[in-house]
Formats: structure tokens, C-alpha cells, sequence
């Protein structure tokens, strides 16, 4: 990826080097999944589950060291060895691999959970909760991953700034962002503009600060040149705006009612070259639709040109010549 697109993406400047080798993997693995043809939404639906079966079991099979991962050092406690997994039986498995499953992970991968006793499960003893498998974005607004601290910029909590749409670890970002600007003096000062709780807002990825306003009506806070908020209509910017004029939860509540969620087409287009996708030296086709001369009409003749076609009064002379001369040899 280009290196104005990185530093646009947040990716520092000068940028950090993206790839986009897991996305054309993925990409790769579900053409495979649909043996490279088209298919009808209920088919799709029920191969891509079948992936996701497959992807979960390879996961799983890291507990006993069978399968292409293996845990992290700092969960190496759930691990178990292989000749006492396939001692055990179904029932015995599906407690072992809940136990895996419900195991919360926090900053610094550190693990927050129990010991796994394998003579326990051997024994039954292990309670037996419900199944969930990979966290949803409740579990992970309840995590301690996503606890505000008391000691927060912000009015509101990172839960209640939860937006449909907006994956919950990106809003996360947008939070400690918005709580870094804050805090620091210099990040927001008031703009020289007409338009009212208008601010400038330090950039931490551009050297060019940040337009932001708000609109009092609505609780609507625009961040100008932003891709974030052009691509989501939330960004770090336009929260810590809302926050340092008293509106924040009228700026989520008024971003609550926009039912839409991210626009990746927006956010890679976004400061785009025209020319992108073009071939160097290329000049660009354009259609120039080409006048018609007019058709002269066949009964139009010009005046200086004499007409060919005889007159009505040429006609009637002939006829009465032609009698006339009937009548003398007759």
C-alpha cells in the first residue's frame, strides 16, 4: 500500500508497512470454500458456516497440540496432552473446550481465568455453563479491555458510546484517542471562524490540523478532512469537540439514528489520486459527438442556377401548337 494512504489510515508519518497478504488469503480461502463459482445466498450462507466449523476446530485443536496453531505462552495452562485427550470422551471434550472458549484475555495478554484440572474433567467434577463461542461485542464492551477509568476525559463511558454498525474495538480507539486530546492543552483551541464551537484539533497522523464544529440544533459534530469521519461520521476528533462543548451524548445519540456503519469505499477514496488505476501516459478517452452537415433538399435549387424542369406555361404552349398543327394535316 502507497505511503499517502498509510499516513491517511493513521499508520504514522512516516507510515508503518501494511500488507494486504491476510486479506488476499482470506480472499483465497472462501474462493476455494465455493470451488471458484457463483452462488445463491442460501448455499453461500451455509459453505461460509462450514468455514467458520472448520476455522473454530483448528483453533480448538491447539488445546492438545494437533493442528496448525498452538497456544500463547501465557495460556499455555490450558493446554492438555494428546494421549489424555482422546481418553476422554464427548461429553468430557465439550467441557474442556467451553472452559477454552470462555477464557477472557485483557491488556498486556494477560489471561483472567482458571487453571484448567484435567483430573476434574476426568471426574465430571467441572461445571457445566452454556456454550458461547468467539466473544461478541457485548463481551467485549463488558471486558475489562474496554473499562473506562474513573479518572476519564470524557462524560460518557466507552459502553454507552457503543454505535450500531461500529465495530466496538474501533469505537475503543476513537475513546482513547479522544481522551489523549483532551488532556493535553494545546490539542483543541478555538478556530478563528464564524462558525460557532468551532476548534482546531491536532493531528497525531498529519502534520495539518483538523476543522471541527458542531451544530447545536442536532448535536451533529463535522470533522473536516478527516477519512474516519468521512468514512463512519464518528472520529476521535469530533468526540473530544462534542465533549469540550458539553454535547456528547447528543452527538451519539444524533449518530445512534444514522443507520449506516462504515463506508469503506469512502475511506479509500478518500485523498485518492484521479489518476489511480490508469496506466502511466495514458490520455484519457473522451467521445466528441460529430456534427452532421445538413442534406440539401432535391426540390431546392439555387436562384442564380436556371431549372431544368419545364414551367406550367410551357405545357399549355405546346398543346395549343400540337392542335394547330393537328388540324392542318387533318
Amino acid at each position: 500500500m502507497i505511503a499517502s494512504v498509510r499516513r491517511n489510515a493513521g499508520l504514522g508519518d512516516p507510515p508503518d508497512a501494511f500488507y494486504t497478504n491476510d486479506v488476499e488469503s482470506e480472499n483465497c480461502i472462501i474462493k476455494r470454500e465455493v470451488e471458484f463459482k457463483k452462488s445463491d445466498i442460501p448455499s453461500f450462507v451455509q459453505k461460509m458456516h462450514n468455514l467458520e466449523q472448520k476455522q473454530a476446530k483448528d483453533a480448538e485443536s491447539a488445546l492438545f497440540e494437533y493442528g496448525p496453531y498452538s497456544l500463547a505462552p501465557a495460556y499455555k495452562s490450558l493446554q492438555i496432552e494428546q494421549h489424555k485427550w482422546f481418553k476422554l470422551n464427548a461429553k468430557q471434550r465439550e467441557s474442556f473446550i467451553k472452559k477454552f472458549w470462555h477464557t477472557q484475555v485483557s491488556d498486556g495478554n494477560q489471561s483472567r481465568h482458571k487453571v484448567l484440572n484435567v483430573e476434574q474433567i476426568f471426574d465430571g467434577t467441572t461445571e457445566d455453563t452454556q456454550h458461547r463461542s468467539p466473544a461478541s461485542q457485548e463481551d467485549l464492551v463488558s471486558s475489562p479491555v474496554f473499562t473506562t477509568t474513573s479518572n476519564s476525559a470524557l462524560s460518557m463511558t466507552t459502553s454507552d458510546c457503543q454505535i450500531p454498525g461500529i465495530p466496538a474495538m474501533q469505537m475503543h480507539g476513537i475513546v482513547q484517542k479522544a481522551e489523549r486530546l483532551l488532556c493535553d492543552p494545546g490539542s483543541i483551541i478555538p478556530a478563528p471562524s464564524n462558525t460557532p464551537n468551532s476548534f482546531c484539533v491536532r493531528s497525531e497522523s498529519n502534520k495539518k490540523s483538523h476543522f471541527v464544529y458542531q451544530l447545536e440544533s442536532s448535536g451533529k459534530t463535522i470533522c473536516e478532512d478527516c477519512p474516519h469521519w468521512i468514512s463512519s461520521s464518528i472520529c476521535a476528533h469530533s468526540v473530544a469537540v462534542a465533549e469540550k462543548c458539553g454535547n456528547l451524548k447528543k452527538f451519539i445519540d444524533w449518530r445512534k439514528t444514522q443507520s449506516k456503519g462504515i463506508n469503506i469505499t469512502k475511506l479509500i477514496n478518500y485523498d485518492g489520486a484521479k489518476g489511480v488505476g490508469k496506466k502511466p501516459h495514458q490520455r484519457s478517452r473522451s467521445r466528441v459527438r460529430k456534427s452532421k452537415a445538413p442534406v440539401p433538399s432535391p426540390l431546392s435549387f439555387p436562384s442564380s442556377v436556371p431549372s431544368s424542369t419545364p414551367s406550367p406555361v410551357y405545357h399549355t404552349a405546346a398543346n395549343q401548337v400540337n392542335q394547330v398543327l393537328l388540324q392542318y394535316f387533318i
